[in-house]
């Protein structure tokens, strides 16, 4: 087992303990993007995650966000 699979782990473990509401939303962000890293075909990656996208949407919104010079 490789380190991202023991912090998966270590995150799920977590996820299962903490009543937190905001403390399990940013474990399972962390536990997307890892999960994402070791399988890219399966997850979302933290973008899309984050801005609530399908594959490739995110490509296409920052893509227009760049060509109207937002970064």
């Amino acid at each position: 087992m490789g380190f991202i699979e023991r912090e998966l782990d270590k995150l799920n473990a977590e996820i299962l303990k903490t009543q937190d509401t905001q403390a399990r939303d940013a474990l399972h962000a962390a536990r997307q993007a890892l999960s994402w890293v070791l399988d890219p075909g399966h997850f979302k990656s933290p973008l899309e995650t984050i801005l609530g996208v399908d594959r490739g949407q995110s490509e296409i919104q920052l893509a227009s966000q760049q060509a109207r010079g937002i970064n």
